[in-house]
């Protein structure tokens, strides 16, 4: 570990305070920072623990203080709150990759979909030799609300429920310490196919926290397209179910609460992301090749798919961990790769350099580095009277410099977010957006505007008016009266029409009314029709999803080879095909 070069009697009165702390009952703590020096038998696990709450924050102190050993007697700073939310600093910001599986074997296999165990082993070696870290779906959550991740996490998530995942994946996910999420299919697993998981082995892998079970929907429908001869309302009924009676079925064998759902094959619209943050979903899942940055849109989050035959050379592509992104001038609380070593320097010198991000940061390491001293009084009794009324005066200046910088911060992130708010429809909003969430994190309202996709998804009010209608609301919001149902579920004290009263105040999402494909005359496959070809090609993929939701596997595969032959490019038609053939 580098050392820092802290103040003599700072260092020696550290040796007083370790251990004396909790046994004083003092409880005006250090606000962001714990100086601490090392003492025998600590580790990063200890200290995190002790000072934070969470073993599981241990990393804070390694990155922190760019260490990887402890030296006994060496001091060292413990942040006590998060330092570089999202990974965001003017040199660009942090990505977290995704990365999605669906099932395993022992052997090779010929199945696009099956990872052997010889690869899946190699492929998490690599994260481990490249010192990836392995990180929660709540870890995941935290940092698209702009919270903080080791760097280089990563997530790992295989889908369905196939019994390979228990038998293959489990024990090299437990031989190297990992966890991952496994998104299943309810209705796989309750159907008892020998090549589905049970319940009961859902519940042995959750037991060691090496898996976590999330939603994959019950029936594996596509939520994003109606079935044929489905009516709107006949589809937002079974899209609703088909969410709510997994959630509660997870809910009922596991006792888990599920936060998080993969959308089948990936596939997704507006109104079914809706739907799923309606249940109380906190993210969605599709399975777009890109890692995710803190301010991707929480219910469209990427996902990388891992076939078997990917070489290691093509499964590093999926890692992408830092997107370099110039957006401000680069300050040392940017570019230092160990940010302790700020509290070397004097405030003051990153303060004339006008370098008020840094300056800011090392005001509030000043601030608690004094604080920590006058803790140390109490149990020393070394410093005078007069010694200490000048250390509280400088506590009390650090203090105000910390409130000022933050209150000039502030206003430059104010003038960037304003910038934005006037350039919404431009490209370069994103760029106002996070330099203004790089000057002053404590506002979130750029985060919101990320996550409405810059306003265009949001959620709109109306107050009912006499003679009102669930068609007639429907007709206004939607420019469509089928779309009345929608007014009752994402309003529940609204039935039907006679739950409408004057004055009540209902809220919708803005929903995109749709688009219509234009026909042509396609000659292909044996198929002559004025639909076009993608058209055909996927309502022969609804009917095999129809198919496969009523046990029907072989007429499912037949359609599923009519849409391929239609639109050979038609990715969920191509895997769920890979998917049904193990069946």
């Amino acid at each position: 570990m580098k050392k820092n070069v802290l103040l003599p009697f700072f260092f020696i009165s550290l040796i007083f305070l370790n251990g004396c702390t909790k046994k004083l009952g003092i409880t005006d703590l250090p606000t962001d920072f714990q100086f601490v020096t090392v003492s025998q038998g600590d580790s990063y696990k200890s200290l995190a623990k002790e000072y934070t709450g969470s073993e599981g924050l241990a990393w804070r102190i390694k990155e922190f203080n760019n260490s990887h050993v402890l030296n006994i007697g060496e001091p060292l700073i413990v942040p006590l709150t998060v330092f570089r939310p999202g990974g965001l600093t003017a040199q660009g910001h942090q990505l977290i990759p995704v990365l999605s599986y669906h099932n395993f074997s022992k052997g090779k296999s010929n199945s696009k979909l099956k990872v052997s165990a010889k690869s899946f082993r190699k492929q998490l070696q690599y994260l481990k030799s490249n010192n990836y870290h392995v990180i929660t779906m709540g870890q995941l959550i935290e940092f698209i609300k702009f919270g903080q991740v080791p760097e280089k996490s990563i997530v790992i998530t295989i889908d369905d429920g196939w019994k390979a995942t228990y038998d293959v994946a489990y024990p090299i996910l437990k031989e190297f310490g990992y966890n991952a999420t496994l998104f299943i299919p309810t209705k796989f697993i309750d159907s008892e196919h020998r090549l589905a998981m049970t319940w009961d082995q859902l519940r042995e892998m959750v037991s060691d926290n090496t898996i976590d079970i999330q939603c994959h929907t019950k029936s594996h429908r596509d939520l994003s397209t109606l079935e044929k001869n489905e009516s709107f309302e006949d589809y937002i009924k079974s899209v609703e179910q088909d969410i709510d009676l997994s959630t509660q079925r997870i809910y009922s064998q596991l006792g888990k609460q599920v936060t998080a759902l993969a959308y089948p094959f990936g596939k997704t619209n507006p109104l079914v992301m809706a739907i799923v943050k309606k249940h109380g979903y906190k993210t969605a899942f599709t399975v777009n090749r890109k890692s995710n940055p803190f301010y991707k849109q929480s219910f469209l989050l990427n996902r990388a798919m891992v076939f078997g035959d990917h070489s290691i050379s093509r499964f590093s592509k999926y890692l992408k961990s830092f997107e370099n992104e110039r957006i401000a001038v680069i300050e040392p609380v940017d570019s230092v790769q160990a940010l302790a070593e700020i509290a070397v320097n004097s405030p003051e010198q990153y303060e004339n350099n006008g370098q008020w991000r840094t300056a800011l940061l090392a005001w509030k390491l000043q601030r608690d580095r004094l604080m920590s001293r006058r803790q140390i009084n109490l149990v020393t009794k070394q410093e005078s009277r007069g010694a200490l009324r000048l250390l509280d005066q400088s506590i009390e200046q650090a203090k105000q410099k910390v409130t000022q910088i933050e209150m000039r911060l502030t206003k430059i992130g104010q003038q960037f977010y304003s910038e934005a708010l006037d350039k919404l429809e431009s490209t370069s909003a994103r760029e106002s957006l996070l330099k203004s969430l790089l000057f002053d994190p404590s506002n979130l309202e750029p985060l919101a505007l990320f996550q409405s996709d810059m306003g265009k998804a949001k959620y709109l009010t109306y107050k009912v008016k006499e003679n009102d209608s669930l068609e007639s609301i429907a007709r206004q919001f939607y420019k469509d009266p089928k779309k009345a149902i929608l007014v009752s579920v994402f309003n529940d004290s609204v039935i039907d029409n006679n739950s409408l009263v004057q004055g009540m105040e209902l809220t919708l999402p803005s929903i995109p009314v749709g688009t219509k494909v234009k026909s042509n005359i396609v000659s292909k496959c044996g198929f002559t029709s004025t639909q076009s070809a993608k058209k055909i090609a996927n309502s022969y993929y609804s009917k095999a999803n129809e198919s496969f939701n009523h046990d029907q596997i072989t007429k499912a595969i037949n359609h599923l080879k009519k849409a391929i032959c239609l639109n050979p490019k038609h990715t969920q038609a191509i895997e769920m095909l890979e998917m049904l053939k193990d069946l």
